[in-house]
C-alpha cells in the first residue's frame, strides 16, 4: 500500500484536470502491479487468508494497518472522482461506489497479467494506458 501511494500521489497532486490526474494515477497503479507482480500476488493470498480468518492475532493487527493504508489510497481516487464530478468532466456518480470497480479493474491485473517473453517497458506502459483509458471512460460524461 505504501508503494501504491508513492506511485499514485504524483498524479494525484498534479495541477491538471481531474481526468488527467485519474488517468495518470491509473497508469501508475497498473505499472506498479505489472512491475511487482510476484510480490502483489503473495499479498493477495495473504488478504484471502485474512478474509477466511486463517490468521493469528498479530497477523490480523498487521493486516488492519494494511487495510488503513488501502483506505487512504482509495480516498485519493475518491477525491479525484469528486473533483471530476464538480468540474463537469465526470458523470454524477457516487464517488465512493465508483472507486470500487475502478480499483478492482486496476488490482485484478495481478490475476490475469502474464509477462510475455521479450516484452518491453514501453509495451507494458501501453497496456497500462489502455487499462487507464478504460477506467476513466467509465466515468466521463457522454456527449
Amino acid at each position: 500500500m505504501e508503494l501504491t501511494q508513492a506511485a499514485i500521489r504524483p498524479s494525484f497532486e498534479a495541477g491538471s484536470s481531474a481526468r488527467d490526474r485519474l488517468h495518470g494515477m491509473a497508469v501508475a497503479h497498473t505499472m506498479l502491479v505489472i512491475d511487482h507482480l510476484p510480490y502483489l500476488r503473495v499479498i493477495a493470498q495473504g488478504l484471502e487468508m485474512h478474509l477466511l480468518e486463517r490468521t493469528n492475532e498479530s497477523e490480523r493487527a498487521e493486516l488492519a494497518e494494511v487495510a488503513a493504508l488501502r483506505e487512504a489510497n482509495e480516498n485519493l481516487y475518491i477525491r479525484v472522482i469528486k473533483d471530476g464530478i464538480a468540474s463537469g468532466e465526470f458523470r454524477s456518480v457516487d464517488a465512493k461506489l465508483a472507486a470500487k470497480p475502478l480499483l478492482g479493474a486496476l488490482n485484478w491485473t495481478s490475476r490475469w497479467y502474464q509477462p510475455r517473453p521479450g516484452e518491453t517497458q514501453a509495451a507494458k506502459k501501453r497496456l497500462a494506458e489502455s487499462i487507464a483509458d478504460f477506467v476513466v471512460a467509465g466515468l466521463e460524461k457522454k456527449n
